[in-house]
């Protein structure tokens, strides 16, 4: 009895010093326009396709439609000339994830720049597109299993542009019914990741995809070291982690102004076709 009494000073204690806590005080937001955008140069076109979406106050719930903004105004300026780039319907978040997609004839200048506006908010982001060569200096297809329709293919490519990430792009035709020109994997990995070196070369295996494949055609490809960039931070739903941690382990954005994101530049060369 005695330790029971004992215990009720001290109830009353606890019970004199509570209080209400009110709700957690969120730091102020400051909105930005989230882009996410590439330009894919081909000839004589250039290919634009562009993701808008929006930063949200830590106190709204958070839901990618009311996230996502489809009525900006997007622009690229390109030799002397402003081009809309319009809102399409049936891309995001179906084929491309994008929400804005269009065309733009290539000019004279290699400099592209991305405008993004809405209500009181721009942003803007400028690429300087290098001329590269996109070709190989040696490409030999090999046959080594003609039964299982497979060979070795040896190249051999210089690569002055260091931080730029080479890509190869298969193709096989077939002139069947349903037939035409179609993209064939090969494992999934760069060509080059960035390369440092004059040159680079190497061997890969590939596989017909289709047993009445008439041909075949090769296109090199260029990316930008932003594409990389976007790869590596941890704003990319591929990685985990958070945007909250070390800058060194966030690429640095090259969306400015009042966005933030990535903006890079894809080079397609011409193709290298082979028969049989």
């Amino acid at each position: 009895m005695k330790k029971a009494l004992l215990y009720i000073p001290l109830l009353i204690l606890l019970a004199s010093c509570e209080n209400e806590v009110d709700g957690p005080a969120w730091p102020d937001h400051d909105p930005k326009l989230v882009v996410t955008a590439n330009i894919r140069v081909e000839g004589d076109s250039v290919q634009v396709f562009c993701r808008v979406s929006r930063t949200m106050a830590l106190n709204e719930e958070f839901r990618i439609d009311r996230a996502m903004v489809n009525d900006a105004v997007v622009e690229i300026h390109h030799d002397g000339e402003i081009h809309n780039i319009p809102y399409r319907t049936g891309y995001y978040p179906y084929d491309f994830d994008v929400n804005y997609a269009g065309f733009l004839p290539r000019g004279s200048s290699g400099r592209y720049e991305l405008v993004v506006r809405k209500d009181a908010m721009t942003a803007r982001s400028v690429l300087e597109v290098p001329e590269l060569p996109l070709t190989f200096d040696q490409f030999k297809v090999q046959w080594y299993d003609p039964s299982n329709r497979e060979s070795n293919v040896y190249y051999r490519l210089s690569t002055p542009q260091n931080r730029i990430r080479y890509d190869l792009i298969v193709e096989g035709y077939y002139s069947g019914p349903g037939g035409g020109w179609y993209v064939i994997p090969f494992g999934g990995r760069p060509l080059i990741e960035a390369s440092y070196a004059a040159y680079t070369e190497g061997t890969f295996r590939l596989g017909y995809s289709h047993p009445e494949q008439e041909r075949m055609r090769y296109i090199l490809t260029a990316i930008s070291p932003q594409y990389t960039a976007f790869q590596d931070s941890r704003w990319w739903s591929g990685y985990s982690g958070s945007p909250f941690e070390p800058e060194e382990q966030n690429p640095a954005f090259n969306v400015g102004g009042d966005g933030i994101g990535f903006f890079w530049w894809e080079l397609v060369g011409e193709p290298v076709e082979f028969s049989y």
